[in-house]
């Protein structure tokens, strides 16, 4: 098995004296495969790794202007509305080699109750109004992901005790 040689000396060399000679022959005497200073001999860079390239730039521009919430199926829509043609599967798979990933919400499964809901008497009958504080409370629990939960908490609750006292419900 042949052990891996460092190409930038020996493909040096084999350029210089291949001029005139076989190359064949000239890889044969410097131990070297043919493939290696084929390789190397033709140092241009395809079309294609430009284009890849030049759309990594354009996805990591993209990526991090939107917080990186985008991921391939909005970044490859705005590339599009651009006019490049690319496809959602190469977006994914440069994102991929990145390493950039989206921001994924957790979807909403809903699970049907077990139990029977019983029904409560309308004591109140949308009648809101109050003659002093305290009175009367009314509530709606919506729950809202945030890191700050009592901070949101706090504030629905200070809406609905000043709506509750003006007489008003939002």
């Amino acid at each position: 098995m042949r052990k891996k040689i460092d190409s930038n000396s020996f493909i040096i060399t084999a350029h210089k004296t291949a001029q005139g000679h076989n190359i064949s022959d000239v890889c044969h005497v410097l131990k070297i495969p043919r493939s290696t200073f084929y390789k190397n001999s033709n140092n241009h860079v395809s079309i294609q790794k430009k284009r890849r390239k030049r759309f990594r730039k354009l996805i990591k521009e993209i990526y991090f202007a939107s917080g990186c919430r985008y991921g391939s199926p909005k970044i490859a829509k705005k590339l599009q509305h651009c006019g490049e043609k690319v496809s959602e599967k190469f977006i994914g798979n440069l994102m991929h080699e990145l390493g950039l990933y989206s921001i994924i919400r957790k979807k909403y499964t809903w699970h049907p109750k077990q139990q029977k809901i019983e029904e409560r008497e309308n004591i109140i009958d949308r009648d809101f109004s109050t003659k002093t504080i305290n009175q009367k409370w009314a509530t709606d629990i919506t729950y809202i992901p945030c890191a700050m939960v009592g901070c949101i908490f706090h504030q629905f609750l200070t809406c609905i005790r000043k709506k509750l006292f003006h007489g008003t419900v939002v």
